[in-house]
C-alpha cells in the first residue's frame, strides 16, 4: 500500500514493509530500508499535525476497520537514516517536525529542530537534543542539549519521548522480527 504524502514526506506503517520481510533476510532489509527505526504507537490521526500540513493526512484504511488495536495501522514507523542516498559511519540524523529533518515527525510538539542522532563506529547510536522547546527523554531521562552533556546511547527497545510522542527504537533484525511476527 502506498503511503500517505504530505509537505513532510511520507508516513508508514508497519503493513507497508509486509512484503520486504517476507522476502528479504534483515540485512537485505537494513540495505533498502534502514539500520534503524522508531515506531510510534499511534495512528496519524492521533498526531497533531502543524499549521499549513494538510489536515486531511491519513494512510489508507485498512481492509477492516474496528474499534480495536491494530497493530498494521497503529504503529506508523520513520526510518532513522540519512535522506541523502549513501550511508557512512559518523553521521549526523537531524530529528525534528519541518521537511529539512531526515527524519520528520509532524507533531506541533516537536520543535522544527528537536534531536540529533548520531551514529558513531559500529553503528552504536547516540542521541542529542537540540534546545528543543518541549525536551527530549531517552529511557525516562532527560538527553543533554548539544554542548551541554555527554550523547545518550540508544539500545534498540529503548523508549524515547520527542515532545509529547512517545517512540520505540529499535535496531533492523528487531523491527524485521516485529514486523515478521505481526504479518504472519
Amino acid at each position: 500500500m502506498p503511503a500517505a504524502q504530505s509537505s513532510v514526506g511520507a508516513l508508514r506503517r508497519l503493513a507497508d514493509y509486509y512484503d520486504d520481510v517476507n522476502t528479504l533476510n534483515p540485512v537485505a532489509f537494513g540495505v533498502r530500508h534502514s539500520e534503524a527505526f522508531l515506531l510510534h504507537f499511534g495512528s496519524v490521526s492521533s498526531l497533531e499535525l502543524p499549521r499549513g500540513v494538510d489536515q486531511t493526512l491519513q494512510l489508507e484504511p485498512s481492509d477492516q476497520e474496528t474499534s480495536q488495536s491494530d497493530p498494521q495501522a497503529d504503529f506508523l514507523v520513520f526510518p532513522v537514516m540519512r535522506k541523502e542516498v549513501f550511508k557512512r559511519q559518523g553521521q549526523e540524523i537531524h530529528v525534528g517536525r519541518t521537511a529539512d529533518n531526515d527524519v520528520v515527525l509532524p507533531d506541533i510538539s516537536v520543535s522544527a529542530r528537536h534531536a540529533l542522532i548520531y551514529v558513531g563506529s559500529k553503528d552504536v547510536y547516540e542521541i542529542l537534543d537540540e534546545g528543543s522547546r518541549n525536551g527530549t527523554l531517552l529511557d525516562g531521562l532527560p538527553v543533554p542539549v548539544i554542548g551541554r552533556g555527554d550523547a545518550m546511547r540508544m539500545r534498540t527497545g529503548a523508549r524515547l519521548r520527542i515532545g509529547r510522542l512517545g517512540l520505540t527504537f529499535l535496531r533492523v533484525a528487531e523491527f524485521h522480527s516485529l514486523v515478521e511476527r505481526l504479518a504472519n
